[in-house]
């Protein structure tokens, strides 16, 4: 199917996991595409004038668009919701450019400037510099919600594709037949008496219904242009306003829905509003970043426009500051890049005047201007991108988290984790042994490694890593072991003698320890308890033949490979511990000198490819080198 547009194109871009692509028109909107499917991903992304350039964030969930009406803005292509506020310039944005850990943007406009924007992170309230976003989020969501009205007897649910219904606020049981909305709803709310619920929808449908019977009030839906976020009814319940996507508050007969003036402009989509309590002012929240008031039985605006609400109680009191009003003065000029000027006109400043007031107030401000830590940054958009089940999003920033925190092993399990979902094998077994380097006793590090060498068909690898993880499951001494089998496999030979004269002191499973010590020569007297241990295993269970090896290699180990070459050479061991017995054999032979022996013994070996563990896998290793060795 053609991707359609109702102007000329003006831009294609490919998200980084190729998964989508995403158009610009000069039809004022982007929009976001399925590559597999070629349907439509995201809400049309509707702009003020034609859209010039777009491209997505590295970690493919946000677009970046830039467009005439003189604004940058930033949209979760899932939501289609902006961001932050957009991004204004004093003239058409010409390009930008993404930083590479996702965290800035930087653009260059008709008016000579470049601006550099941090974009933001919400940790809490308290420390988030996006609000806008916030309850942008809040209110525009397509989940499912619930309202209940004023007199608490009614609710009624909505959003996403599911029917509106009103229902008994106690037992939730349906009171009315669903309301024939004619299309998904997307905002909803009750008049004060409880007699009306207002609905508004995705595609800009208007109504009001009775909470009686669910029949409609008004003969005709009212209409806006694109999607309803918000509706309120006055105290009286006589008017209805609505904020929508389209920019505007409309305010309605709530009686008749007829429009009682023209439409109420922001500069962004209308998320929040509701009347003062006497009814004559209508306050609103936009996405532009401003809360207006206005009259309400004329719509023309009461205040300036005002900072973007926090969700709390206005305050008069303002934080302290040192700067003097002058200076307070010189930041909003260089914020804005304009000026007031005598007789209240608005000057726009050109990129020369906006550098010097900026380095004027750089210079007295107590403010860094430093933005928030980067790895902050990355977690908190790992962890959302792992709850969204974004596994391309999550790994990008688990990469780059990993980077800067290198022995943070949390970190590098859930990039491995992440990898895995994306199905990159060869990248979980590179990042899974990373972390089994610094966590040896990682269980899930061991599964994730087996899982990536099962998927590539390597299964001696895959069985040794998996059966790894069962082991440390089932047995809780080898969380302890592992630390000494990693140094010696990284080749620390000096950490794993200190870990293993450590071990040999403690009270662990015998054989375990056997696995450690048989690992490189020791001293007879430090060992001769572990060694007559396992030899009294081997007269008590005489048919595990991996125990003979066992205490045969701890008897090499200490020098007295004499008292068991032979027993080596007659010992009857199952095909998969052939290779073992060759190995030890032609280290004891070695150790007595014995080399012509050695090499037929080596040849042997080398012919079997037997399935083993880990710890196995480590110690033939460790046998074949030293019998390589010159």
């Amino acid at each position: 199917t053609p991707w359609v547009h109702e102007g000329l194109i003006t831009e294609l871009k490919f998200s980084p996991d190729g998964k989508y692509v995403a158009s610009a028109s000069e039809d004022k909107q982007c929009i976001v595409w399925e590559v597999a499917t070629g349907k439509q991903y995201s809400p049309r992304l509707r702009h003020g004038s034609k859209v010039n350039d777009i491209g997505f964030t590295p970690d493919a969930r946000w677009i970046v668009t830039l467009s005439e009406d003189n604004f940058a803005r930033i949209w979760d292509i899932n939501s289609g919701q902006l961001i932050v506020s957009p991004f204004r310039h004093n003239g058409t944005p010409q390009t930008f450019q993404i930083t590479n850990n996702g965290r800035g943007l930087l653009t260059a406009g008709q008016d000579q400037l470049l601006r550099y924007w941090v974009l933001p992170i919400q940790i809490d309230d308290a420390t988030d510099p996006a609000i806008a976003r916030k309850y942008a989020q809040e209110w525009m969501s397509t989940q499912i919600r619930l309202n209940t009205s004023p007199n608490g007897k009614l609710a009624a649910n909505y959003g996403g594709d599911q029917p509106v219904r009103l229902r008994d606020a106690v037992t939730r049981e349906p009171v009315s037949d669903a309301l024939k909305t004619g299309g998904a709803t997307s905002a909803l709310g009750f008049s004060f008496d409880s007699n009306w619920v207002a609905t508004g929808g995705f595609e800009g449908i208007v109504q009001v219904w009775s909470t009686k019977d669910g029949g409609p009030r008004w003969k005709q839906p009212g209409q806006h242009t694109s999607r309803v976020y918000v509706t309120a009814f006055n105290p009286h319940g006589t008017m209805l306003a609505t904020g929508s996507d389209d920019n505007t508050i409309r305010v309605w007969n709530a009686t008749t829905g007829e429009l009682l003036f023209a439409p109420i402009r922001h500069e962004g989509g209308v998320y929040w509003l509701t009347f003062s309590k006497d009814g004559k002012s209508i306050y609103s929240a936009s996405i532009d970043g401003t809360t207006r008031v206005f009259d309400a039985t004329t719509g023309e605006p009461i205040t300036p426009k005002l900072p973007a609400w926090n969700g709390q109680p206005w305050d008069d009191q303002l934080d302290a500051t040192s700067l003097k009003v002058e200076e307070l003065q010189t930041l909003a000029q260089a914020l804005t890049g304009t000026q007031v000027d005598k007789q209240g006109g608005m000057i726009l400043l050109d990129a020369s005047d906006i550098r010097v007031r900026f380095q004027k107030i750089q210079d007295k401000s107590e403010q860094t201007y430093i933005p928030t830590d980067d790895a902050i940054w990355h977690d908190y958009h790992a962890s959302h991108a792992e709850k969204e089940a974004n596994w391309f999003a999550a790994a990008w920033h688990l990469e780059r988290l990993c980077s800067m925190k290198s022995k943070d092993d949390k970190y590098q399990a859930r990039w491995a984790t992440a990898l895995t979902k994306l199905q990159a094998w060869p990248k979980v077994i590179e990042v899974s042994t990373d972390l089994l380097r610094t966590a040896p006793s990682s269980t899930e590090a061991w599964l994730l490694r087996g899982q990536a060498h099962g998927e590539l068909k390597n299964w001696p690898a895959s069985y040794r890593d998996i059966g790894m993880a069962t082991r440390l499951q089932q047995q809780p001494d080898w969380q302890r072991l592992m630390p000494a089998l990693m140094h010696w496999e990284t080749g620390d030979k000096a950490s794993y003698l200190k870990e293993r004269q450590k071990l040999l002191k403690e009270k662990l499973d015998s054989v375990d320890l056997a696995w450690i010590a048989v690992l490189a020569p020791g001293s007879a007297d430090e060992q001769q308890g572990l060694i007559q241990a396992i030899a009294e295993l081997v007269k008590q269970y005489p048919e595990r033949t991996y125990l003979s090896l066992l205490h045969s290699g701890l008897l090499i180990r200490t020098g007295q490979a004499s008292i068991v070459v032979e027993t080596l050479k007659t010992l009857k061991v199952p095909a998969d511990q052939e290779q073992t017995r060759l190995l030890w054999q032609a280290v004891a032979l070695k150790q007595l000198g014995q080399n012509d022996n050695v090499t037929v013994q080596v040849a042997k070996a080398q012919q079997l490819q037997p399935t083993m563990s880990w710890p196995e896998e480590l110690l033939r290793k460790t046998l074949k080198e030293e019998l390589l060795a010159k």
